[in-house]
């Protein structure tokens, strides 16, 4: 998988794809270096409770 965009750091990365997310009622997966889930939320229909 290629990235859509890069980012100076992390918090730019997750500031901009939570935006992205909620904009397209989607779920945002937040990932460590090493490929491991680091935190998630959902913003759609069937939000994560």
């Amino acid at each position: 998988m290629r990235a859509s965009k890069t980012f100076p750091t992390q918090d730019a990365a997750i500031a901009y794809a939570r935006d992205k997310a909620q904009s397209e009622r989607a779920d945002l997966y937040i990932h460590r270096a090493d490929g491991t889930i680091q935190g998630r939320n959902s913003y759609g229909e069937d939000s994560l409770r």
